[in-house]
């Protein structure tokens, strides 16, 4: 088992990876010995976001208004891609819609599939 640490939220993880660790560290992390604490993006921030996941604020920076809290939850509801790419998210109690970075936010849940030929 390697543990990890995330570069992005500073959370602590543990990686099954299947090979024997030295042959995990020579591969991945070259230049760590084993048993050092890699970097590397946990799966709540490298997830990729679609419409219509749950997310929640990591991290409340200078650049967002008032009114937010970190760890509030909300659906996305658009993709914007300009220089950098941002995230329409809809929060409700109160309702409000913000635009966030990918590192201020963390994926709480996946959307329920919803293309027209699952359905029934």
């Amino acid at each position: 088992m390697v543990y990890c640490r995330c570069p992005v939220c500073g959370n602590g993880f543990h990686l099954n990876p299947g090979i024997p660790i030295d042959d995990w560290y020579r591969k991945f992390a070259p230049g760590l010995k084993p048993n050092d604490e890699p970097e590397i993006a946990c799966r709540d921030c490298w997830t990729k976001l679609d419409v219509g996941d749950r997310v929640r604020i990591r991290l409340k920076t200078a650049r967002i208004d008032g009114g937010f809290h970190e760890r509030d939850e909300g659906i996305v509801a658009a993709l914007e891609a300009e220089a950098e790419s941002w995230f329409v998210v809809d929060f409700d109690n109160p309702v409000r819609r913000a635009k966030f970075l990918r590192d201020e936010l963390s994926i709480v849940k996946r959307a329920t599939c919803s293309h027209p030929s699952l359905e029934v």
